[in-house]
């Protein structure tokens, strides 16, 4: 038996090069998400004058957090701030993710 996603959530994954597509099948999907790394980048950031040290993080999501938008946004930057979340970027693909993080990271650095 074949379980498959709904026209509501649609669920990906990513090919080899870090390409996304449909996945339908509810199981192979799921096989897939948990037996992959879908951590793009972390990065630290140190803290100043005794603050909380800042963390910003890029994931593929393997599922659009709008399903209406098209390209779908798989991809989620999140900037932390001790366990404050500070800042939030989606993405429709793992370069501009990747773009999205190394931008954030910048001008965390950059108010240093």
């Amino acid at each position: 038996m074949t379980i498959t996603s709904s026209d509501l959530v649609r669920l990906y994954i990513e090919d080899d090069s870090g390409t996304p597509f449909p996945q339908r099948d509810l199981l192979k999907w799921a096989d897939w998400y948990t037996n992959h790394d879908t951590i793009v980048a972390t990065t630290h950031i140190n803290a100043v004058d005794d603050g909380d040290p800042t963390v910003v993080q890029t994931a593929f999501l393997g599922f659009s957090q709008d399903p209406a938008s098209f390209p779908p946004l798989l991809y989620e930057s999140l900037v932390f701030q001790g366990t404050r979340l500070m800042d939030r970027v989606l993405s429709d693909s793992r370069e501009s993710a990747t773009e999205a993080h190394d931008e954030l990271v910048n001008s965390l650095t950059a108010l240093q």
